[in-house]
């Protein structure tokens, strides 16, 4: 091992040896802090829900009458030789349904049909808080996605391009695979006809770039005008078999899809159907709800795309595709055995002392006009955070009954479709503010813009992000850092278009606006381009900026808050900030990242920001000579 300075490369002066050390497992691309954490988490929860599975759930362990369905469910699935036995035909009746079509009016009730069962369709409605009025639900359209993960796979002119031939045809080689276990014929036409129709829709895709302006999903429509733009299909006829209710406007995620609709849909029927196959089958194969065989040959892709060693197992798979589908039910009952009271008061005390840090910086703050200072400042005092586990639950799972002599697939259809009619009955209702957004067993956080709430689950609040006992420093460098990025995110280049009440609206001065856009694009330029060691990958900076200014307020704000302990030490800080960044993965994996996710790789995440940040180069003394330091013309404060 060698002597890496902190001065030079301060994650590598942190993390050599735990990189050196670490192993990738064979069941995932990439591990990692997060990752470790998920692993614990995981093997807990597995090895508890495999003995209820067996045994019953003990109410002197845990008593919830939700929790016993999902633990019939769960045991239903882990029924390997009843699964085998009931076989695959439902998928094969799916797409028998399919090939029935033979008119644009079949497909019109093909396409309710399936957006009532969240299957893929060639358009996708949904229901989400009105991103002008957001204490009420509407309606929204967006177009379906591409067989590859993003549009510029397709691109010649891209550096995906090559990898994305390579990845197209693996995926219809597995396809083809599919149909012939399936039983499904004709399939060199089928999936010759299925990427005719998705090279029609490449032009037509967000890129990750276009896609990570969350703002620019806002584009209502008048019910009339859509109705104009999707014949010849018969937008009232759909609405009313998936709405059931009179719709006035419906918004718009993706404008050129919608614009360029009439074209579509008046392409060869045949087309449009095999394409409707060809998804279909992905994702039921996908699923895992299916025999497993299915699941084993369509995870193969996901290995090219990774580097992924191994298939994960069918227990896992299992668990963490029913722990996902019943996220709040699962994560009560972590968040009720596993986490301790004493940890939640301590982050809850963590929050509010983040938020009084940032309320002193917004009244002082330079760049920014009294008048835009006020309203940032108000925003931020109507912040809501939300920790451990959430207080209730979605309605589904009241509903939602397990019937015995129905196989594994039809329940789990059965909820899916129960669990969308729910959210459809929410149309033009308020804004349930109060349900979560993941499960509290997930190691992750966010920030909900449109209803102003954070959410850290339980699942994140372990080592070396938080604990009890570990040093102040550290956890104002691991779990601080990430709660004060969570709030920086009111005030990205997303968040700062959206007000406290969650809308869309332009709360700021012109002139502050627009430094803060200047400010945002030198955010940008710092890290555009820049490469990620050991890979072929370079970071985009526009795709990442939002992610980039929550890091750098995140930062700077935990330091200022911890400084104020006593026993905070800068070097337990900065030790805690590197551990909680620290990722070991495959390349291709990491070049996979750099095209499709908002947030930096880890490695430029922990050194760019430190870069960047005064107190580290002051508490280090940086340079010129030294690897972390950057001119001072580069360095970029915001928040």
């Amino acid at each position: 091992m060698t002597n890496i300075r902190p001065q030079d490369d301060f994650y590598m002066h942190q993390n050599q040896k735990w990189l050196e050390e670490a192993k990738i497992p064979d069941d995932k691309p990439v591990t990692g802090a997060f990752i470790e954490i998920l692993i614990n988490n995981e093997k807990t929860l597995m090895k508890d829900l495999a003995e209820f599975a067996k045994q019953g759930v003990d109410p002197a362990v845990y008593n919830d009458p939700l929790f016993d369905q999902f633990i019939k469910l769960y045991r239903q699935a882990l029924d390997t030789k009843k699964r085998e036995a009931d076989g695959n035909g439902f998928i094969k009746d799916y797409v028998a349904r399919i090939l029935e079509v033979k008119t644009i009016a079949d497909l019109e009730k093909l396409t309710a049909d399936f957006v009532l069962e969240g299957l893929p369709n060639i358009f996708s409605l949904s229901i989400y808080a009105d991103m002008k009025n957001a204490s009420i639900n509407t309606l929204y359209l967006s177009m379906p996605n591409l067989f590859l993960p993003e549009k510029s796979y397709y691109d010649e002119a891209s550096p995906a391009f090559t990898k994305g031939k390579l990845l197209l045809q693996k995926r219809m080689e597995i396809v083809k695979e599919l149909f012939a276990k399936i039983g499904i014929d004709e399939a060199d036409e089928i999936i010759a006809n299925a990427l005719a129709f998705d090279k029609l829709l490449v032009p037509l895709a967000k890129s990750a770039e276009e896609q990570s302006n969350y703002i620019a999903n806002y584009n209502p429509y008048s019910f009339t005008d859509l109705e104009s733009k999707v014949a010849p299909f018969n937008l009232k006829r759909i609405l009313k078999m998936v709405v059931k209710q009179e719709v006035l406007e419906v918004i718009v995620t993706d404008p050129r899809y919608v614009e360029s609709f009439a074209q579509i849909i008046g392409t060869d029927l045949s087309l449009i159907k095999a394409w409707y196959i060809v998804k279909t089958v992905l994702n039921f194969s996908s699923s895992g709800i299916g025999t497993d065989d299915l699941r084993k040959l369509a995870a193969t892709y996901g290995q090219m795309l990774t580097g992924q060693k191994e298939i994960t197992s069918f227990e896992k798979f299992t668990f963490q595709s029913l722990s996902d589908k019943f996220g709040d039910v699962v994560g009560l009952y972590f968040g009720h055995r596993y986490f301790g009271e004493e940890a939640k008061k301590d982050v809850e005390l963590m929050v509010h002392e983040f938020i009084r840090v940032y309320q002193k910086r917004l009244k002082t703050i330079e760049w920014l006009s009294i008048e835009t200072r006020e309203k940032a400042i108000r925003k931020l005092d109507k912040i809501v955070p939300m920790i451990g586990y959430p207080d209730k639950v979605h309605s589904v799972f009241n509903k939602y009954q397990l019937v015995e002599n129905k196989s594994y697939a039809e329940n789990c259809l059965a909820f899916d479709k129960l669990a969308i009619a729910e959210d459809f009955a929410t149309y033009k209702q308020e804004v349930d503010k109060k349900l979560w957004g993941m499960g509290a067993h997930i190691v992750n956080a966010y920030y909900n813009p449109n209803a102003n709430v954070i959410v850290f689950p339980a699942g994140i609040l372990q080592s070396p992000f938080y604990d009890f006992n570990q040093a102040k420093g550290a956890n104002y460098g691991g779990i601080g850092a990430v709660i004060a990025h969570e709030i920086t995110h009111a005030f990205d280049t997303n968040g700062a278009s959206i007000d406290e009440n969650g809308n869309i609206n332009n709360w700021w001065k012109e002139e502050d606006f627009k430094r803060f856009n200047e400010k945002a694009e030198k955010m940008i330029a710092l890290f555009d381009g820049l490469e990620v060691p050991g890979t072929n990958a370079k970071c985009n900076g526009k795709l990442t900026v939002t992610e980039n200014i929550a890091d750098a307020g995140g930062l700077s704000c935990a330091y200022e808050a911890g400084k104020s302990h006593a026993e905070f030490k800068s070097e337990d800080f900065f030790a805690g900030w590197a551990a909680i960044w620290r990722m070991k993965a495959n390349p291709a994996y990491v070049e996979l990242l750099t095209n499709i996710d908002v947030h930096a790789p880890t490695y430029l995440r922990c050194d760019v920001q430190l870069k960047n940040f005064e107190h580290f180069i002051s508490f280090y003394d940086l340079q010129k000579e030294d690897g972390m330091f950057i001119e001072k013309d580069k360095r970029v404060k915001i928040w």
